[in-house]
């Protein structure tokens, strides 16, 4: 009977639709057959999605994954194995932190001696602005870290098939709080193929880097941004920004027209809790073979 229920489990998964409102009290997808629960003993890698027909965190963190009510998870062909293909009138997944491991985890988030995102995307052209990553700042309009697709300009014939980033990050470590935008970073040539965008932040030197297929392409040094304390944690966020879920992650704001939801598809999404070194990342880069 347990292996019925799981090979159904893995069917409903495979054209998986959830429909859940409340993101702290919705009933979130159980792993599967699951060993231990986490410890909470740390680890660098936090957050570990491959995609690989299910949306489960393979960290040793285990995030529980909540979709959104207009979300239509799929799965086709990735880099490595299979990769999820997010669709429907709002698509996104909040990963809430386990919770008998959830302080730790959370007092984890908001104290980063740096940070790295890394996944592989094929991206469709946004004409609006589309969140990648969040960890929420659940007070205000923006998140602690915002990492998103900028909508272009309509007239900029320059940047036509290139993939506007824009980062949003805040530290309150220091002299009251500190805010940063970072734009634009230009991955050239980059819709509608797969592509591997890696972002770093390094608190020992205040360094943020941008790598698109292993290849640095931006670095920019903050002014004594250094090791990051971020408020008000909330749950992380793949697919869109923080006021674009429903309910919305902060008392801040809620829906804009000008912001929508990543339609396309995602592969091995990695968050780790430090900078990753260039041959890492380029590790990271070559792993899809």
């Amino acid at each position: 009977m347990k292996k019925i229920i799981y090979f159904l489990f893995l069917v409903l998964s495979f054209v998986m639709q959830a429909c859940y409102q409340d993101m702290d009290n919705a009933p979130a997808l159980n792993y599967p057959e699951s060993g231990s629960e986490p410890t909470g003993e740390h680890e660098s890698l936090k957050l570990e999605l491959l995609f690989n027909g299910d949306p489960f965190d393979r960290s040793s963190y285990q995030f529980i994954p909540v979709l959104s009510e207009g979300v239509e998870l799929n799965y086709g062909i990735g880099m490595n194995g299979l990769a999820a293909k997010l669709s429907g009138a709002s698509p996104y997944i909040v990963y809430k932190p386990y919770p008998s491991i959830k302080n730790s985890v959370l007092n984890e988030l908001s104290n980063l001696d740096g940070w790295t995102v890394s996944f592989w995307m094929k991206a469709p052209q946004n004409d609006k602005t589309i969140g990648i990553f969040s960890i929420p700042e659940t007070t205000q309009f923006w998140g602690n870290l915002e990492i998103f697709m900028e909508k272009k300009d309509e007239n900029d014939l320059i940047h036509q098939d290139d993939v506007y980033f824009k980062l949003h990050l805040v530290s309150v470590r220091n002299t009251g709080r500190q805010e940063v935008w970072v734009e634009p970073i230009w991955f050239t040539n980059a819709f509608d193929k797969w592509t591997h965008v890696t972002f770093t932040y390094d608190g020992s030197t205040s360094t943020f880097r941008a790598y698109h297929n292993s290849v640095q392409i931006f670095r920019q040094v903050f002014d004594n941004m250094d090791r990051l304390q971020f408020d008000n944690v909330g749950n992380i966020i793949i697919g869109t920004l923080q006021f674009q879920t429903v309910p919305s992650s902060t008392s801040g704001t809620g829906v804009q027209d000008w912001a929508g939801y990543y339609t396309g598809m995602l592969d091995h999404f990695f968050f780790y809790d430090r900078a990753l070194s260039p041959a890492e990342v380029n590790e990271l880069y070559n792993s899809k073979d």
